[in-house]
């Protein structure tokens, strides 16, 4: 299944990094370099992700993401905010949009083309849990142990938030500045 993936920023060398690192057997990739451009194609395309500049052209990038939760094919796009090395990132603006996370410009590409893969592959494979009315009609275990569907929904979940700290603790390591000492009882 191909993915499809929009990504929606003014610098060439983005997109042209983008389309080396994201494989046309894995993902259709869709480019737009102007946010008005972009809010009027989402509904014909119903991407599977986005990939957004902050400082996008014509609108941007918080405002074309916040257009996007608002289209009911868009709802479960999972959304990754690309700012600039001197951009700053406002999490006001930004609250309440549901994305993924904030990648900074320059970025590896073949790590986003995986980090989003993985994104992906998650959200699908929730995706194709019952609707709660399909649900409502079968008879259900008494816990995760016997319900397999609830113990894999349960592990996925475990996992997401355990990449989410790891993200966060790579993160703080990273910003460390360099000669300060490690945290105590960490090894070097």
């Amino acid at each position: 299944m191909n993915y499809k993936v929009i990504l929606a920023d003014g610098s060439p060398s983005v997109r042209k990094t983008v389309e080396l690192a994201f494989p046309e057997s894995e993902f259709e990739m869709f480019f737009f370099d102007n946010g008005q451009e972009l809010i009027r194609a989402l509904p014909d395309i119903g991407p599977d992700a986005l990939l957004i500049g902050l400082s996008l052209p014509g609108l941007d990038g918080y405002r074309a993401a916040s257009h996007l939760r608002g289209l009911r094919e868009c709802d479960r796009t999972a959304v990754f905010f690309l700012r600039g090395t001197f951009e700053t990132f406002d999490a006001g603006k930004a609250a309440g949009l549901d994305y993924e996370e904030v990648v900074r410009k320059p970025f590896d590409s073949e790590a986003l083309a995986r980090r989003l893969k993985s994104v992906l592959d998650r959200k699908q494979d929730i995706r194709s849990f019952p609707e709660a009315s399909e649900a409502a009609v079968r008879p259900h275990a008494s816990g995760p142990a016997e319900n397999p569907e609830l113990a894999a929904l349960v592990r996925r979940e475990v996992d997401r938030a355990c990449a989410e700290i790891e993200g966060r603790m790579r993160k703080s390591v990273l910003r460390q500045p360099a000669g300060r000492p490690a945290a105590r009882g960490a090894k070097r």
